[in-house]
């Protein structure tokens, strides 16, 4: 798409997960990725050599979106896709909250000023569970985009010590003000891209983790690599390249008719389920992994001793995604394990090395 080369896409938090994966997808395309990164992060992404790799690409230093004056690295943009948010766990309440909700409304507002109109923002499946603490997730229940979950800040704060609960109502709360804002600013489009946990390998050429300590769900996976059994949690996945994939889709469709005005669409994607426990014995029994990666995998008593899930897994009707983004192949779970085994394996060897531990 020789076109896509006159867009310019703002991108934040360029070096997070997915969004070094939607960059990616965009270089390929043709689009022109300006990528905000924080001070080390974008110090670790200028030692990568990306930008010489891709002439399309430019990072740029923004070190609190809640706050920080973006208005020099918008001219020129078209559209902005806005993926920087904190993990669970990563700062107080208030500034998951703060994040969320500011961080959004920060960009937003710099952008329609700039005369930026068109949108993606990643949302999570959690902004269509029926209630804050309920997510359906073993009772059958299928989820779609006509339910849209809601919250308050008091809610949200009111078990500070519980990170999952506090992420989920800040993505919620992000999820809310974005739609509004779609909603009531004239001429604006958005399009959210609402996957469940993401899995994958970290994006090709970008800088790794810095340790195991910054993986964000993948750290459920390295659990198993280290003789662990993650903990129950709800099944669906998406690989993260799917989710990058729906991202970019999304944005050709906010670029294009398909979004209409102040009419602001929500997806769902996502490709199906699975235990620790199917993942566990996959890795046993799988031929391109080691007798001393095996080794370290749980071993028999703990896997046959899991319980199974309890109750029927629940559904995501990904049909939006299917016929408005073409998204109609998803990456299986198995492949999606393994590429991220193989993937932190290396960065496993790469923390000792940074660390001067040698096995």
């Amino acid at each position: 798409m020789s076109s896509n080369n006159q867009h310019i896409v703002l991108v934040t938090g360029i070096s997070g997960f997915v969004a070094s994966h939607v960059s990616l997808e965009l270089l390929k395309k043709g689009f022109h990725v300006r990528g905000t990164a924080r001070t080390a992060k974008l110090e670790a992404l200028r030692a990568s050599k990306l930008t010489e790799m891709y002439p399309n690409l430019e990072l740029v230093l923004v070190d609190d979106i809640l706050s920080d004056d973006i208005s020099a690295f918008l001219k020129g943009v078209d559209s902005v896709i806005h993926i920087a948010s904190p993990l669970a766990g990563q700062g107080t309440p208030q500034f998951m909250i703060d994040s969320a909700i500011n961080g959004t409304l920060n960009i937003f507002r710099q952008a329609e000023a700039a005369g930026i109109r068109k949108f993606v923002l990643t949302s999570s499946i959690v902004t269509v569970y029926p209630r804050l603490d309920e997510g359906n997730v073993f009772n059958g229940y299928t989820y779609s985009e006509e339910v849209i979950a809601h919250t308050t800040q008091d809610e949200a704060k009111a078990d500070p010590e519980n990170a999952l609960r506090v992420y989920m109502a800040s993505k919620i709360l992000a999820e809310e003000v974005a739609i509004n804002f779609a909603k009531h600013n004239l001429g604006v489009k958005l399009a959210t891209i609402n996957p469940p946990l993401v899995y994958g390998p970290t994006a090709p050429n970008f800088p790794p983790p810095p340790s195991a300590s910054s993986l964000g769900t993948n750290r459920f996976i390295y659990a198993l690599l280290n003789g662990q059994i993650p903990p129950l949690l709800p099944p669906q996945f998406c690989d993260v390249r799917d989710v990058a994939n729906a991202h970019v889709a999304a944005l050709l469709a906010v670029q294009g008719d398909t979004i209409k005005v102040n009419l602001p669409e929500r997806f769902l994607v996502g490709a199906g389920a699975f235990h620790w426990k199917e993942a566990a014995e996959y890795l046993v029994n799988a031929k391109n992994l080691s007798y001393e990666v095996k080794a370290k995998l749980p071993p028999k008593e703990e896997r046959d001793a899991l319980p199974p899930f309890p109750g029927p897994v629940s559904l995501i009707n990904t049909t939006r995604a299917k016929n408005i983004l073409g998204m109609t192949e998803y990456i299986d779970w198995q492949t999606s394990v393994m590429d991220t085994v193989l993937c932190l394996l290396e960065e496993q060897k790469y923390w000792s090395e940074s660390s001067g531990v040698h096995n």
